[in-house]
C-alpha cells in the first residue's frame, strides 16, 4: 500500500528469503522475478491475492559462492 503526498511516494515493503533450489538461475532475472512472485504468492497466505511487486532480489551465497537463497523485497 502506498501513501502519496506532494513530495514523495512511500510504500510499505517486506523482506522474505526464498530457497534458491526452486528458482531460476540469477542470470535469468525476468524468469527469476516471475518465479519468485509465483512462489511467494503460493507460499504465504498474506500474499495469496498476488497484489504485490518484487522490489529487489539479493542472492544469498554459501562459502563456495553458490546461490542458496534469495532475499526478496516485496512492495504492497
Amino acid at each position: 500500500r502506498c501513501l502519496s503526498d506532494w513530495s514523495s511516494d512511500v510504500c510499505s515493503s517486506d523482506l522474505y528469503q526464498v530457497d534458491s533450489r526452486t528458482m531460476a538461475p540469477p542470470e535469468r532475472t525476468p524468469a527469476l522475478q516471475n518465479d519468485l512472485h509465483h512462489v511467494l504468492q503460493k507460499s504465504l497466505p498474506q500474499l495469496n491475492d498476488g497484489h504485490f511487486a518484487i522490489g529487489s532480489i539479493e542472492p544469498q551465497r554459501d562459502e563456495n559462492g553458490n546461490v542458496v537463497a534469495y532475499q526478496v523485497e516485496i512492495r504492497h
